[in-house]
């Protein structure tokens, strides 16, 4: 995915320089790149045949705290400015199995511009960047997560690394929010520090950007790639958002909000918000809670939408879906045909991802081949017709089965 949640960003902001999210409740922070004059050297600049090698070369560089850095990439072309410019702010967060790398990465920053200029020499790519935390600070925290690693002991963290990724995320989980009670949580974002990993850690004090970092964190240690997303959006105030993690298994991701598990007074067996889907993420408080999330819908853009263009499941993963209804209304008709369509189309697109949880992909494949795809569809609309006409008629297993 390998996006920052792509849709939720083009929401964010409108402008591809919006690669940084602030802390809560900042106020609006300029982040619109700003003209610079043309490089006249940039034969000397860092040159890169791989794309990969010059992302790597970036992350190298902002966790060392550079604040500028550009770099030079010789056989790309003209044509390729719009691409490197997404790539600055996209690929360049995505996992890379480096616990620093990554969405951790991203939430280290506050600002992050780019500029992606021709010259005669080839795409020279700048970007301007301004850090929470300082390379100092990341070693103390590092320095803070090894000494409670060492307590653990060694053969303990590689017994919960081999464990299967839905029990490494509940032991996470089931560590995380109990611990945030050692944490003041704060709304303020000044210094800038509180939006951090490190300020909720090693000062014990941070905003849900920084608990948030930190639960990314965590989840890495124990080789859990995670995405973000963000609800609550308020347009009165850009930037300002509620932050959620999302995890994926089996090719999902599902949402997680361990700040609102804890100040809801959630506890183990109990919690309201793990594991849950786009659409059934508040099915566990009441209507009207403050602990309702809201999504960004603005612009016309769906659940759904924002869910494809990120892999987020539509549903929780334990939710349970009976076979052939994949929306669980309880009948099995040409909507559900249609679902299983749409998901298996967006399943071979690459500008989309799917969006099934768990149960739906059990419920949607009728013939039990391993994959839901048009055939599941058709034998689905076929189910349907025959129980159109059929008055007692048989169960969608023995149906397909026959």
């Amino acid at each position: 995915m390998k996006t920052f949640s792509k849709l939720t960003a083009a929401v964010l902001s409108a402008s591809l320089a919006l690669a940084a999210a602030a802390p809560v409740n900042n106020a609006l922070t300029a982040l619109i790149p700003t003209a610079a004059a043309a490089d006249t050297a940039s034969e000397n600049l860092p040159s890169f045949t791989s794309d990969e090698e010059m992302l790597n070369y970036i992350r190298t560089q902002m966790q060392l705290r550079n604040e500028e850095i550009k770099v030079l990439m010789p056989n790309a072309t003209e044509d390729e400015m719009s691409r490197y410019s997404g790539m600055t702010i996209r690929e360049l967060f995505d996992p890379t199995g480096r616990v620093t790398e990554g969405k951790y990465l991203y939430l280290s920053l506050y600002q992050n511009s780019s500029w992606v200029h021709y010259t005669e020499q080839g795409l020279v790519i700048e970007l301007t960047t301004k850090y929470i935390t300082t390379e100092d600070q990341e070693d103390d925290l590092s320095a803070t997560i090894n000494s409670v690693k060492r307590l653990l002991g060694s053969e303990e963290i590689e017994r919960l690394k081999a464990l299967p990724v839905k029990e490494r995320i509940e032991y996470v989980y089931e560590k995380f929010v109990p611990y945030l009670k050692n944490i003041t949580i704060v709304d303020e974002d000044d210094p800038k520090e509180l939006g951090s990993a490190y300020s909720a850690l090693v000062k014990r004090k941070a905003n849900e950007k920084g608990i948030i970092q930190l639960f990314v964190r965590a989840l890495a240690e124990l080789d859990i790639d995670s995405e973000l997303y963000y609800t609550n959006y308020d347009s009165d105030t850009p930037l300002t958002a509620h932050y959620l993690a999302a995890v994926p298994i089996d090719g999902s991701y599902y949402l997680l909000d361990p700040v609102w598990d804890y100040k809801s007074g959630s506890k183990s067996g109990e919690y309201k918000f793990f594991l849950k889907g786009m659409e059934d993420i508040d099915s566990d408080v009441s209507a009207g809670s403050e602990f309702t999330h809201e999504h960004l819908t603005i612009f016309g853009i769906s659940i759904m939408d924002i869910a494809a263009a990120n892999g987020f499941s539509m549903y929780s993963y334990d939710k349970k879906f009976d076979m052939g209804d994949v929306n669980g209304n309880g009948t099995i008709d040409a909507v559900d045909a249609s679902s299983v369509l749409a998901e298996y189309a967006r399943n071979a697109s690459s500008d989309t991802k799917g969006i099934f949880s768990a149960g739906q992909k059990t419920a949607a494949d009728v013939n039990a081949s391993g994959n839901a795809d048009a055939v599941d569809a058709s034998l689905i609309l076929s189910y349907y017709a025959y129980v159109s006409t059929t008055q007692s008629p048989k169960s969608i297993e023995d149906f397909v089965k026959q």
